[in-house]
């Protein structure tokens, strides 16, 4: 099953325009629509807000079993896109699946994209929308931060900026294939180029020339891979195994270990750059978002009870 799956997929980016090749404009365009091609489902409630000054959604259950509760709990989603492209109504859908999965809120940051808005704009952004959560703890309760790709790099540059300035870190964080290496410059950028079908060197170096503006790709607050990774919160990476990013998130990994942290890595066999987003066709991408949901609940919801006692 997973086989056959991939292979559609696989197919389907073969079909499409090289995403390098045309306008911005239209590139996010083609992603706001990817996102939005589903009505919005009946069980949930989509409303708009700002967040320290940037806008947002969040996505609820109608029927929240936690309204009974004396504290909820909330994820702070930051989209993929390269920095460039992306938004709440791209990633839609899986703040949708991690609503349910968590039975929490879900804010999807509507960060201010490159190059209109280059480094460090959308790390900045982050910052700024999560602080003003964590000071509403009755209306936000305890805090997850989940990305995916680029969003999920900029959440962890925004970590290590919030962990400096001596700011309460969000009691877990969950990363899907966190782009962190700007200058891509890691061996799995040429050696798994023929089996990614979605990212590629060239490609991922323009995006990161219109996000940088001139900034050194290996300044750590843009590429964290290059940063000190000392105490961030618990973590989850998932990654897919045909991807070009994969070398980095394992160093990654392997140094937030070396420097005491808790994080877990998940390598996904024959998976792509942020499967979830097809879960449509791939059994995987539905196991694995349901795995990043139970870890969240698992360690927001230990906080809740801490809340009670």
């Amino acid at each position: 099953m997973t086989a056959i799956g991939i292979k559609k997929v696989r197919k389907i980016l073969g079909s499409r325009p090289d995403r390098h090749q045309i306008s911005l404009a239209n590139r996010r365009a083609a992603m706001d629509a990817m996102g939005s091609q589903a009505e919005l489902p009946s069980d949930i409630v989509l409303q708009t807000l700002e967040l320290g000054g940037v806008k947002c959604e969040i996505l609820s259950l109608k029927k929240d079993p936690l309204l009974d509760e004396p504290f909820t709990r909330s994820i702070l989603y930051v989209h993929g896109g390269a920095f460039v492209a992306g938004s709440p109504k791209s990633h839609r859908g899986l703040g949708i699946a991690f609503c349910r999965e968590v039975k929490a809120k879900v804010i999807m940051l509507d960060y201010r994209l490159a190059p209109e808005n280059p480094f460090p704009a959308a790390i900045t952004d982050v910052i700024s929308a999560y602080r003003e959560m964590r000071s509403s703890p009755d209306k936000f309760g305890p805090i997850a931060m989940v990305g995916d790709s680029a969003g999920a790099g900029a959440l962890i540059s925004a970590l290590m900026v919030l962990r400096d300035k001596g700011d309460k870190l969000p009691e877990v964080a969950a990363c899907i294939s966190p782009w962190l290496d700007l200058s891509c410059s890691f061996d799995s950028y040429t050696r798994l180029a023929d089996s990614d079908p979605f990212l590629s060197k060239e490609g991922l170096e323009q995006d990161a020339a219109s996000f940088l503006g001139g900034t050194d790709p290996k300044n750590p607050l843009a590429s964290p891979i290059f940063a000190d990774p000392k105490g961030l919160p618990t973590m989850l990476i998932q990654v897919g195994s045909e991807e070009i990013l994969i070398d980095e998130i394992v160093e990654f990994t392997e140094n937030v270990t070396r420097a005491g942290g808790n994080i877990t890595l998940e390598i996904w066999p024959e998976m792509i750059h942020v499967f979830h987003g097809f879960s449509a066709l791939l059994p995987d991408g539905v196991k694995a978002t349901k795995r990043l949901g139970q870890f969240i609940s698992e360690n927001l919801g230990q906080f809740i009870s801490e809340k009670k006692q």
